[in-house]
């Protein structure tokens, strides 16, 4: 699946309250999901990378998701700064900058491929790691649309907001395999 459609879902959910409707679109979701991405997929959706047993973080703090932002959308840091304080939401932020400054660059990345990315700027790590962290992380967001840029910084921030939960996609999976939410 592409991630552009992966996060065009993930909007949908966000603008769902009913929580039997999201385990429909989650089933939906699911269910539209090549085998290789069921895994990435499920992670992505729950905000993360892996199992959060694993307890692999971005270290990256709000500034510098701020630096790849401005870097990606060629605003000075400060500006968005400023929207994102304006805002509240820096993933909000770059969806609407990537909107306006529409430059046609975006790669239509694969489910699997944005889960690599993010997982390699995830485990980077010894001296200089947090430049590369913040430069890898523009180079990603500069080949997603906008609405899959905002997933991604809401990820890497920890802040999806999508508001469901682990028994909510594991009703989706039930309901996908015997219709019902009783396994």
């Amino acid at each position: 699946m592409k991630f552009k459609e992966f996060a065009k879902i993930l909007e949908e959910l966000e603008d769902t309250a009913g929580r039997l409707e999201m385990t429909d679109i989650l089933g939906s979701l699911l269910k539209k999901l090549d085998i290789e991405d069921v895994e990435v997929g499920v992670y992505l959706m729950m905000g993360g990378i892996a199992p959060r047993f694993l307890k692999i973080q971005f270290n990256l703090a709000d500034k510098m998701v701020l630096r790849a932002v401005a870097e990606v959308v060629g605003k000075k840091l400060e500006d968005v700064t400023r929207e994102y304080k304006k805002v509240g939401d820096l993933g909000e932020v770059v969806k609407d900058y990537k909107l306006k400054n529409k430059k046609g660059n975006d790669k239509d990345l694969s489910l699997v491929e944005v889960h690599k990315d993010l997982v390699k700027i995830a485990e980077d790590g010894g001296l200089g790691s947090q430049d590369r962290k913040v430069s890898n992380l523009a180079s990603l967001l500069g080949g997603l649309d906008p609405v899959g840029a905002k997933f991604v910084v809401r990820i890497v921030l920890d802040k999806l907001r999508l508001g469901f939960s682990t028994k909510t996609v594991l009703d989706a999976l039930s309901m996908i395999e015997v219709g019902d939410k009783s396994l």
